[in-house]
């Protein structure tokens, strides 16, 4: 699905806008918009849903549908030909961020990290984040 490279080039920045599936991006270089209007499971995504560059352009989207009543999450990859592909869900989470490493993304939010292999797509959930740090600073 992904192959491993050491570096991820990117010229633009990318959100969801306004609580839809619209995925504004904008060209860093032209300074150029695009909008992008997707199909997805969930009709709205929240614009605060997290989006971490992956190699060969790809975005993984990770984050929450609207509405603080009906929790519930998406995940998914939009490929360089704009396409979706759905991915397993971990645990929904409102302003959370990601960051690519070595075939996983690491996912940060509220109280936990998640990491999420995109090799084998296996989530590893729900670390405490102060654990977390305290493990990775002992390592």
């Amino acid at each position: 699905m992904i192959e491993s490279k050491s570096e991820i080039e990117t010229s633009k920045i990318s959100w969801f806008y306004d609580d839809s599936s619209d995925l504004v991006e904008i060209n860093l270089e032209t300074f150029d918009k695009t909008i992008h209007r997707f199909l997805l499971p969930e009709n709205n995504i929240d614009e605060r849903i997290s989006i971490c560059q992956l190699p060969d352009n790809k975005l993984f989207c990770y984050g929450n549908t609207i509405g603080w009543a009906d929790l519930s999450g998406i995940t998914f990859i939009i490929n360089e030909n704009y396409e979706v592909q759905v991915l397993p869900t971990g645990t929904p989470s409102l302003g959370c961020f990601g960051t690519y490493y070595k075939d996983c993304v690491y996912i940060f939010g509220c109280e936990f990290v998640e990491r999420f292999n995109l090799i084998n797509n296996e989530i590893f959930t729900q670390v405490f984040l102060w654990e977390w740090i305290i493990y990775q600073i002992k390592s």
